[in-house]
């Protein structure tokens, strides 16, 4: 069992602490150009270099020495990590840079180059084609309407012109029986013509409490 320490050069550690610097800079680029959810944290984007960086440099330290191993493993166990990572996608680029900082520590860069090459490319093919995607509708649409069907065949003829498919799911009583409230789920021809659509559909007499949610991808804050 080896427990000794070698001292590494100080040209290693810099050929080390680059690679694995400049990967990682990429790798968070990549992870700015491609997030798409509401919770973007400028913080997390700089800790993808830095866990990296840090990583690196345990490596590096740590060598071929059991005990050196054993030490930071020590020193790690009194440290209690809290922030909770929600998005998947964040700790996919958190668990790259790990990597990255892992073979750039072991002197392994062509393994940091290729990972850092190859997953950027697939993060970047993935959110272009929105690999998995299966959005069917764009929202749900809500509203009161008066007891009469004259009133809702007047909104058809609209809901036709903006849409290439809509599914009425939802159907509740109000003010004694007196209107209606309607929820539909709507499937826009043109994404823009919302705004369209909501004016249009204000100007039918009888129609109140309009209300459009849009089912977005990314709804965590």
């Amino acid at each position: 069992m080896n427990i000794s320490y070698h001292l590494i050069g100080w040209q290693t550690f810099a050929i080390a602490f680059l690679i694995s610097w400049v990967c990682n800079q990429i790798l968070a680029l990549i992870y700015e150009w491609t997030y798409e959810g509401l919770s973007y944290h400028k913080g997390f984007v700089h800790s993808l270099v830095l866990c990296g960086i840090v990583c690196t440099s345990s490596v590096l330290v740590i060598g071929n020495s059991i005990a050196m191993g054993l030490g930071l493993l020590g020193a790690v166990a009194f440290v209690r990590f809290r922030t909770n990572v929600r998005d998947i996608w964040d700790m996919s680029f958190l668990f790259a840079a790990l990597a990255i900082g892992l073979s750039s520590g072991s002197q392994q860069y062509a393994i940091s180059i290729l990972t850092t090459f190859f997953f950027g490319l697939i993060a970047i093919t993935s959110r272009h084609f929105h690999l998995g995607q299966q959005q069917q509708f764009d929202g749900i649409i809500r509203f009161w309407l008066r007891r009469n069907d004259s009133d809702l065949a007047s909104i058809e003829p609209i809901f036709q012109k903006h849409c290439h498919r809509f599914t009425l799911i939802a159907i509740r009583e109000g003010k004694q029986g007196e209107v209606l409230e309607y929820a539909y789920q709507l499937a826009l021809r043109k994404p823009h013509t919302k705004a369209k659509l909501i004016e249009e559909l204000n100007a039918i007499v009888g129609i109140s409490g309009l209300n459009f949610l849009l089912n977005e991808e990314h709804i965590t804050l």
